[in-house]
């Protein structure tokens, strides 16, 4: 949708005409909400017609769109809330978005789920592939809500009063050492990563 004219604020909603990238077709709309869900067609163009509201596939369309559009939704600060959107083309086209995905590698294959190639780009082509469960696993920088470390991999060991720095890798638990500050661990953690070429995200390291 674009902004025709803007019609100013009543009773503290601002509202605009706006035209339809499709049809053409106008109508006076909140520009709040036409911005926030950031669509190009107006209601009309985007009915559902593909008969697959409720598969797998769109199902998996809509939690993308969610989880990069909805500050509301639990997600979205790992996604949206970090700059990663979904493509502008599959935004308003589930269709488009699932003839894509449908056609990569082991595509709804079971033990396989979508996942983007490098986790700081958006949802979009040639930045998705299907991979095991395992795999996608390795690749979220998502830190576990019970790490005390701030750290991946890293855990203090109140036996032995240090920290210690663990990898998982190909369903298999790597111990990497122990060490005196949680640091020295994530940075023996990163060093693993990136000798072995893996997927997981590196530590980062705050000054």
């Amino acid at each position: 949708m674009t902004l025709i004219k803007d019609l100013g604020i009543t009773n503290k909603i601002r509202y605009g005409i706006w035209r339809c990238d499709t049809c053409d077709s106008t109508a006076t709309r909140n520009s709040y909400t036409q911005k926030y869900n950031n669509s190009t067609t107006c209601p009309k163009c985007r009915k559902v017609t593909h008969g697959a509201t409720n598969s797998s596939a769109f199902k998996r369309w809509m939690n993308i769109k969610n989880r990069c559009l909805n500050p509301s939704a639990i997600q979205y600060k790992d996604y949206g809330g970090r700059g990663i959107l979904l493509s502008s083309y599959w935004l308003t086209n589930f269709a488009a978005f699932d003839a894509y995905v449908s056609k990569l590698p082991n595509a709804y294959r079971y033990g396989y789920t979508l996942d983007r190639v490098y986790n700081n780009y958006n949802y979009e082509p040639m930045n998705l592939r299907w991979v095991q469960r395992g795999i996608q696993n390795e690749n979220n920088r998502l830190l576990r809500s019970t790490n005390t470390s701030g750290y991946r991999g890293v855990s203090y060991n109140k036996p032995t009063n240090n920290w210690t720095a663990r990898i998982q890798h190909n369903g298999k638990r790597i111990s990497l050492g122990y060490f005196d500050t949680a640091k020295q661990g994530a940075i023996a953690y990163n060093n693993w990563v990136q000798k072995n070429n893996t997927e997981h995200p590196l530590n980062i390291f705050k000054e």
